[in-house]
């Protein structure tokens, strides 16, 4: 029987200042009669990796989302809750709901923002959500013409809050705000609407906004066909955007979009799938027509590595090791070209790959480090002493795109006893 892929799945967490691996594997697969090699999963302080092993470090990073236009889906509010009571006691101006806030709202699950999980979450009337973070101000600064608003961003009182639209909307003279939940597990979003709620004493203005929060940790900001206009006078620029603290926050514009519109926030960290797959190339009876996995046969290994993530991996970073499976020799013959290629895939990785610079050999026991041994070919092309592998191509692999995601393989070969 062949092997199928084992999966691995890896991703750093959000916190700006450091990156924890998080790993979780999944394998699928049948045992090989030359015997499979075994896989574990591990994590270190300071650098992360598992068997088979994905290695990447644990460094600084930029902002904790990536911002990106996405198609307008203001989804249906059918059947959501209409916040009708506003929490008292908080220090917020009113609790008719102009310058108020909710009681904590359950989440229907676990929505990570920045490095915290969360299963609750506050509405603020002035196009906000609140994760663990209560405050509530007056709406507006200046009344001008032009109108100002509190608070810009960053500030110190906005910490882990979203702000689909920082105007000061008034909807206890208009409109409603609901939330409520849409989709099924694991795709589902909650969903908090403003609908027709207009700005506090600016008669004639309008807004429809909508923030989604994804379960799989996305959030957007929905723009729908909104009216920024009271008699003659525009009002505003509001700010729109995101807040984990006062140096890790994203001000994506000031002033209202344009109607049908809308932006999609990605954690700005690499998804990385490890994809490991076998093939039978030859065998001593039938060549390569059907060749089967018996003693003499030459089998080839391809480990696909996937970033679907928007985040890039930091350069120079990416390495992969192996043990060589039990009961097989390691090609390491040049004669035909070097033994270990690299492939791009088709989205380029943005990596480079040079043999034998970017590859080191182990001769210890469970073929783990230090990779310093120098094989050498006997007359079968193997080495039977080269009991691991480890591949380091150059760069920064890059981050998920319109184009595609990211993705190179490399490949080896054994020799089956």
């Amino acid at each position: 029987p062949v092997a199928r892929p084992a999966l691995l799945f890896s991703k750093f967490d959000n916190n700006p200042a450091r990156k924890q691996i998080l790993a979780a594997m999944a394998i699928d697969r049948t045992r090989e009669a030359s015997g499979l090699e075994n896989i574990s999963t591990m994590v270190r302080r300071g650098r992360c990796w598992a068997l088979l092993v994905l290695w990447l470090p644990c460094g600084a990073m930029a902002a904790s989302y990536v911002t990106q236009t996405t198609p307008f889906n203001l989804v249906s509010t059918a059947g959501h809750t209409a916040i009708s009571a506003w929490a008292g006691g908080l220090g917020c101006p009113d609790t008719l709901g102009d310058d108020s806030i909710s009681a904590l709202i359950t989440l229907p699950f676990t929505f990570k923002y920045g490095a915290t999980n969360y299963t609750q979450v506050r509405v603020m009337t002035n196009g906000r959500l609140q994760f663990g973070n209560s405050y509530c101000g007056f709406g507006t600064q200046v009344v001008g013409p032009p109108r100002t608003y509190p608070d810009p961003l960053p500030s110190g009182n906005l910490n882990n809050t979203m702000r689909a639209y920082g105007a000061d909307l008034d909807v206890s003279v208009g409109g409603t705000i609901t939330y409520g939940t849409n989709g099924t597990a694991p795709n589902r979003r909650f969903v908090v609407t403003w609908t027709n709620v207009p700005q506090w004493s600016a008669a004639g203005t309008s807004y429809n906004l909508q923030i989604q929060l994804a379960e799989d940790g996305d959030f957007y900001f929905m723009y729908g066909v909104s009216n920024n206009v009271s008699g003659s006078t525009t009002l505003g620029p509001a700010q729109i955007g995101w807040q984990l603290t006062a140096t890790d926050y994203v001000l994506v514009q000031s002033g209202l979009p344009a109607n049908n519109s809308g932006w999609r926030f990605r954690p700005n960290v690499p998804a990385l799938r490890i994809a490991k797959t076998s093939a039978v190339i030859s065998d001593p009876a039938n060549g390569t027509t059907s060749p089967k996995r018996i003693p003499g046969s030459i089998v080839q290994y391809s480990v696909t590595v996937t970033n679907s993530g928007v985040g890039p991996v930091d350069a120079n970073t990416v390495a992969i090791t192996d043990p060589v499976p039990v009961n097989t020799d390691l090609f390491v013959s040049t004669a035909g070209g070097p033994p270990i290629t690299f492939t791009n895939g088709a989205v380029a990785s943005g990596l480079t790959f040079s043999y034998p610079a970017n590859v080191g050999f182990s001769n210890q026991v469970g073929g783990g480090g230090p990779y310093t041994y120098a094989p050498t070919a006997n007359v079968n092309g193997v080495d039977p002493a080269a009991t691991g592998l480890r591949i380091a191509p150059v760069g920064t692999l890059a981050g998920s795109s319109a184009a595609g995601d990211p993705s190179f393989t490399v490949t080896f070969r054994v020799r089956v006893r």
